[in-house]
């Protein structure tokens, strides 16, 4: 059984349901917790799987993370065997109560007390010549190695479904927006990169706010929903035969929804 716990001044309580991919919430004590959103109509609290990786999948969580970021840090940290990564693809639904800050979706370090950005997907929110802008950045093993505009941005108070790739044989990164390609690119630097195992990976917030912060907020707290993380160790590029898998992991079959 995945065992899963929460750190921060403010407790979170996580609560796991054992049940096929059925989910609870998590919310802080304090503050007063977000109200629960109508899920969305494809994916409400159940699961979402690739087809021919399965096996391969690494389940960070079967849970839903409610964060309130309020000055105080909030979030969870998974007890996950992770192997070493030549390719990975992380997948989620979110909802966001806020798009000021930067929402930090998973963050993975080797050493939690020297956070070198490992593995880090974030939604992060910069101010540019046009105002504020929304960005997908990925940062593998210290690097930016993607960092692409959200157009048009995502919205408070809607589901969206979210993929992320990387595969260091070909060196190419993909994000998927609602099963859709959002776009793609290869970085040849990242060719042969190898992300060490035995680390620790957290949703919600950064492993710098978390062990240099003081417990307080660096601006890179999710504040909303998350849910259906999963991070597997097989790549999903740009080709159509990948496009139609994304697709499919966006989607919630019939016989799998909740109630």
């Amino acid at each position: 059984m995945m065992a899963l716990r929460g750190r921060g001044l403010v407790a979170v309580v996580v609560v796991l349901v054992l049940a096929w991919c059925a989910f609870e919430g998590v919310q802080g004590s304090q503050p007063s917790p977000l109200p629960l959103p109508r899920p969305p109509s494809k994916a409400t609290q159940t699961g979402v799987f690739f087809p021919y990786i399965c096996s391969k999948e690494i389940t960070l969580s079967k849970i839903k993370v409610t964060q309130s970021e309020r000055m105080y840090i909030q979030y969870v940290e998974y007890v996950a065997a992770i192997p070493h990564l030549t390719s990975f693809t992380l997948h989620y639904w979110f909802n966001l109560a806020d798009t000021t800050n930067t929402s930090t979706m998973l963050n993975y370090e080797y050493e939690p007390s020297f956070p070198k950005n490992l593995l880090t997907v974030q939604l992060a929110n910069e101010k540019g010549k046009q105002g504020q802008q929304q960005y997908w950045v990925m940062r593998l093993n210290g690097v930016l190695v993607s960092r692409e505009a959200m157009h048009p941005p995502i919205r408070r108070g809607e589901w969206r479904h979210a993929l992320h790739s990387w595969d260091a044989h070909t060196g190419v990164i993909t994000h998927y927006i609602d099963g859709h390609l959002y776009k793609a690119r290869t970085v040849y630097e990242s060719k042969e990169w190898l992300i060490p195992a035995g680390g620790v990976a957290v949703s919600g917030q950064h492993h710098s706010a978390v062990t240099q912060g003081a417990g307080m907020d660096q601006g890179e707290g999710l504040n909303g929903w998350l849910t259906l993380l999963q991070l597997s160790s097989k790549p999903i590029g740009a080709s159509p035969e990948d496009a139609a898998l994304a697709k499919l992991a966006a989607q919630c079959p019939r016989k799998l929804r909740g109630t």
